[in-house]
């Protein structure tokens, strides 16, 4: 079995895979496939897709909606909001995303009457991280700034609210914890982390603002209005958890184990 997740090497070795009659499969993690993935669907057994609307771009045989593998502590993330104080998740990936990272600085005034029932759990990545913790120790708001956050079930179970870049990876753990979010798609990917992000707000899962849309007004207005209505909090979250697939791990094992004992 060979198992391709896109890129420029995984191409040439599915294609050997064809000549040499080996059952091959793809992992297709976003909305709309990559070059290599679109190139060789249609001789594979099997295409896994994280977003339906992905049958589309793809002329494979067969597919299948398993999403993409979230580590097993995210998945069994114990949910620990308090009624009493709201959380706000802010991530910008392992290496941070400045826009954010500005925009939450440029909000936190305008966050200032939520100060008794907000806490914020902000990753920026190293290159902001003192610039960012420093704006928040002036506005005396309750937050945790990290370069980096290693336990992301503890604060995924905590969190009412994220905001963050609309990553395949990123987006599969919001669908497995179902939490609601604000995605600000990276502006530079081919454009696939907008339209991973539109499958989520149409979904109603989340809200969605473009990267030359972002400021901290703007940023801030979102997150009040959103923290300010439970109801609205639980249909996306009820929403979110519809877009996951917490047992993706297993049915894309499952599925592989079921091709190479079919060898008809």
């Amino acid at each position: 079995l060979v198992i391709g997740i896109g890129g420029y090497a995984a191409g040439p070795v599915l294609l050997a895979a064809v000549l040499l009659k080996i059952k091959r499969v793809i992992l297709e993690p976003n909305l709309v496939p990559g070059l290599a993935n679109k190139l060789v669907a249609p001789w594979v057994d099997l295409a896994v897709i994280a977003f339906e609307e992905s049958r589309a771009y793809m002329k494979a045989k067969r597919f299948l909606r398993a999403g993409v593998p979230v580590r097993p502590e995210i998945v069994h993330a114990k949910s620990t909001t308090r009624p009493d104080k709201k959380t706000l998740l802010v991530l910008g990936g392992s290496q941070g995303a400045q826009s954010i990272n500005r925009a939450m600085v440029a909000a936190l005034p305008h966050l200032e009457k939520m100060k008794s029932s907000l806490q914020i759990v902000h990753q920026t990545g190293k290159r902001d991280w003192e610039e960012v913790q420093a704006a928040y120790e002036r506005s005396g708001l309750s937050a945790r700034v990290e370069p980096f956050i290693h336990d992301m079930a503890a604060v995924y179970g905590a969190a009412d609210l994220v905001v963050s870049r609309a990553g395949a990876g990123t987006l599969s753990e919001l669908g497995a914890v179902g939490k609601p979010s604000i995605l600000v798609p990276y502006p530079l990917a081919t454009g696939h982390q907008e339209k991973n992000a539109a499958a989520f707000v149409s979904a109603g899962a989340s809200e969605m603002i473009l990267d030359r849309d972002l400021d901290g007004r703007k940023l801030a207005e979102r997150i009040t209005s959103l923290l300010s209505d439970p109801k609205r909090l639980s249909e996306m979250s009820e929403a979110a958890r519809r877009q996951g697939h917490p047992r993706s791990a297993e049915e894309i094992v499952e599925a592989c184990y079921q091709l190479v004992g079919n060898n008809g």
